[in-house]
């Protein structure tokens, strides 16, 4: 033990290197501290990693049906999880504001109309010298306070819910449409249904949320020791679904309750067989950039938190960083900017930190 003491003691102080990460040791040193090298083994094949997902629709593909005026629900012909086409017929509301909006309009059009056959006789009129200018511009501001009063009429009327033809069908019939129809905007799903049938609705109440199901997200919670090397690219695989996707979004904000990050993978294809919520296991392969390599546990040493090995140099070793990628019994995939061949402490990285520490310590005394 005394022996074990003095070398140590000697090696402390004869290590020292002129940069902190750099350990200088002579063969005779690493033979007495039990130190031993071999060559970085590079891996090809990186087994995936496990992962937690939940499929979710992305936000500017659901579509939200509402009342376009105050009134009564009347029925209601699809619920959640019904499949539906674009512009079929969702919801009825009973509206007397809606009857009173088209009265208004049918008047006032009526108006612009009557407005329209008087300009154009004035406008005769007065190419024919029989009228002033004064009464054409008092004829022609007339139609167009009329023409301005319709059109926001028929604004208000699209906003409630009527189509264009619809709007052009009761100013020449005058017939009103007893009741406000919805229909859908897109094709797709139905995922929410915010009232039931005879209740009221105010104006531009939601009545369903629907989901166009041409794209669908994958939202992965990701462990945080995976952020340094995961790539926007890299395969998601979904073994329960028999599907695969790839990485085309990492989230920069982590949860640091779950220690986790998020990733995101878009879905296309066989949506049919996914379901808006679910939770499932995924596996992470990743795009191998030539700096993962195995190593045996006992070539690592950990300080703070963070992991390192010890790269052979001509005078000693550089203490390196390394990212863990996955711990298999006595081995470890790592990640770390170093080649196919390199040298390092195959046994020994926990004395060789040791020793690195003890001399750090007396560099700041």
């Amino acid at each position: 033990m005394r022996i074990f003491a003095f070398f140590l003691f000697f090696f402390f102080y004869s290590a020292v290197s002129a940069e902190s990460h750099f350990l200088a040791l002579s063969n005779a040193q690493m033979f007495n501290l039990g130190v031993k090298t071999g060559p970085l083994s590079r891996v090809d094949d990186i087994p995936p990693f496990m992962a937690k997902a939940v499929i979710k629709a992305p936000l500017e593909q659901q579509h939200i049906v509402s009342s376009g005026q105050k009134g009564l629900v009347d029925k209601l012909w699809v619920s959640p999880g019904n499949q539906i086409e674009k512009g079929q017929l969702l919801a009825q509301i009973k509206s007397g504001e809606f009857i009173e909006l088209q009265k208004q309009f049918i008047q006032i059009n009526k108006k612009r109309l009557t407005a329209w056959f008087a300009l154009k006789k004035d406008r005769k009129l007065f190419n024919d010298g029989v009228i002033s200018n004064t009464r054409l511009k008092k004829t022609t501001n007339h139609y167009n306070d009329l023409a301005e009063q319709t059109d926001i009429l028929k604004q208000l009327l699209e906003v409630s819910g009527l189509s264009a033809e619809e709007i052009k069908k009761l100013g020449k019939t005058k017939k009103f449409f007893r009741s406000l129809k919805l229909y859908s905007p897109v094709a797709g799903v139905v995922i929410e249904q915010m009232k039931q049938a005879g209740q009221r609705a105010e104006q531009f109440d939601a009545i369903y949320k629907i989901v166009d199901l041409q794209k669908l997200w994958l939202s992965i919670e990701v462990n945080q020791k995976h952020f340094n090397f995961i790539k926007p690219g890299d395969q998601v695989i979904l073994e329960a679904l028999n599907l695969t996707s790839s990485i085309d979004l990492i989230s920069q904000v982590a949860d640091n309750r779950q220690q986790t990050f998020l990733a995101r993978a878009s879905l296309t294809e066989q949506l049919d067989n996914v379901l808006i919520g679910q939770r499932l296991d995924v596996k992470i392969s990743h795009q191998n950039d030539g700096h993962f390599f195995k190593i045996n546990q006992a070539a690592m040493a950990k300080h703070h938190g963070i992991d390192y090995i010890f790269k052979r140099t001509e005078k000693g070793f550089k203490l390196t960083p390394i990212t863990i990628v996955q711990s298999i019994d006595e081995e470890a995939i790592i990640n770390v900017d170093l080649e196919d061949g390199d040298e390092i402490a195959v046994r020994g990285a926990v004395a060789l930190l040791a020793m690195w520490l003890n001399i750090e310590h007396d560099a700041i005394e």
